[in-house]
């Protein structure tokens, strides 16, 4: 009983760190539904949470630094244009090769940290060492890295393109279609897989699809290589760092991940796909949601999928299904 109370502290706490400061303590009320020993429990970890604080700090921080950096300003042999992206981890911009040599557009993400050592300067580390090691047509290739006024950054193929489920619905895709692309998908993170690498934050927004049809797998920021220490703290820390929406039940419980919770964010993926719709019929950023996901029978996208749904019905119903039940 001890085991299962700190397992549901733990998965509280996780998630309360997900919701914005202001609304937290009001989220967490409801969530411990009156149990005030519990919330006194999980708001005290809050408090002494040192990695929580870290993360708000270097949150401002990459804000800050990201802010800095100006249009045109030079990284190398790169020219910056705009800013593309911001995350904890720092900013990522559209850049284009000005040395003359040849002509190029690409990716640059800039660390949000000058100082070597720092959480989020390894983070960064371990991610341009995970991309080093990934070759492959359906994953963004990294390109160059370097460091500048202390900053690591690294640089990638640019995908000019829409999410995988945003690009679907706007090309109005057969279901025929979908899978195929989603395959393409499968095969990249089956790549990295064998290369020891879960990627642990597999969502529509992470796989772009160009104009030519082609999908990319992008932002290894939180993946983790699985001969590493899993009880290092960057890694703990990075466990937070999650979509619930996503995420694999293992991931909002806080507990060790292995590829498998890759393949339960896939099927997530392809529920959406297909559907339009979640598996679960629950707001992610309710307080409930873990324990759903946990504990409750995910929908049959054939029951979901509105003029979709006849396709559905039958083996490719129960692919899915076998998929988010762990089957």
């Amino acid at each position: 009983m001890q085991g299962e109370r700190w397992e549901r502290i733990q998965a509280l706490f996780d998630q309360a760190l997900q919701q914005p400061e202001g609304r937290r303590r009001a989220w967490l009320e409801q969530a411990c539904a009156g149990d005030r020993d519990l919330l006194d429990e999980i708001t005290s970890l809050l408090d002494a949470d040192s990695a929580a604080e870290l993360s708000r700090v270097v949150s401002g921080a990459a804000r800050a630094v990201a802010g800095d950096v100006p249009r045109n300003r030079q990284l190398g042999p790169y020219r910056l244009i705009r800013e593309i992206g911001r995350g904890g981890m720092g900013a990522v911009y559209l850049a284009e090769r000005s040395d003359g040599e040849f002509e190029q557009r690409v990716a640059i993400k800039v660390s949000g940290s000058r100082f070597p050592g720092s959480l989020l300067h390894e983070r960064f580390q371990a991610e341009r060492q995970i991309l080093a090691r990934l070759e492959h047509p359906h994953i963004a290739r990294l390109l160059d890295g370097g460091t500048t006024d202390e900053q690591p950054y690294v640089v990638m193929e640019h995908v000019d393109g829409l999410p995988i489920d945003r690009y679907c619905e706007a090309n109005d895709l057969s279901i025929e279609r979908r899978l195929e692309l989603f395959l393409d998908v499968c095969d990249a993170v089956h790549y990295a897989h064998r290369n020891l690498i879960v990627h642990r934050d597999i969502k529509p927004s992470n796989i772009l699809v160009n104009e030519d049809g082609t999908p990319k797998l992008l932002d290894f920021g939180i993946a983790k290589l699985l001969e590493s220490d899993t009880d290092a703290p960057e890694t703990r820390t990075a466990e937070r760092l999650l979509t619930p929406e996503y995420a694999s039940p293992e991931q909002l419980l806080g507990r060790p991940v292995t590829p498998a919770s890759d393949v339960y964010s896939l099927g997530l993926v392809l529920f959406r796909l297909l559907t339009g719709e979640r598996p679960f019929d629950v707001d992610p950023t309710s307080p409930i949601y873990a324990t759903t996901v946990c504990t409750a029978e995910p929908r049959r996208p054939s029951r979901v999928a509105g003029k979709r749904a006849r396709p559905l019905e039958g083996d490719l119903d129960n692919i899915i299904l076998k998929a988010l039940r762990r089957e």
